[in-house]
């Protein structure tokens, strides 16, 4: 575990300016169960690149839910499905996966 981390730890230092490995370290410590530690990770993820962006915030909402922050769950989600990505057929899934987070949410 503690390589897995130390790996996406350095690949963040040497690539700051991508939301590639931030959601990739959000992942693996939400799959460990340490939502908390996840949730910066996760924050960070949604200040770059706007084509992804639908994705990053789906994940900081299932964060954010799992940390019983509803309403900053919430307000991602909302966010998402405002985006101009969230009318696109190819995203068709996420916003689905929204939509149902966003029903479990209220």
């Amino acid at each position: 575990r503690v390589l897995f981390r130390s790996a996406y730890e350095k690949l963040i230092a040497n690539h700051p300016n991508t939301y590639v490995y931030y959601t990739k370290m959000a992942a693996y410590l939400a799959k460990q169960k340490e939502y908390a530690k996840a949730l910066p990770y996760a924050e960070k993820a949604t200040q770059f690149e706007p084509e992804v962006l639908i994705f990053n915030l789906k994940d900081l909402a299932e964060i954010h839910k799992n940390l019983q922050q509803k309403k900053e769950a919430l307000d991602a989600v909302n966010k998402a499905l405002s985006l101009p990505e969230a009318k696109l057929e190819q995203n068709k899934n996420t916003v689905s996966k929204l939509e149902e987070l966003k029903k479990s949410l209220q």
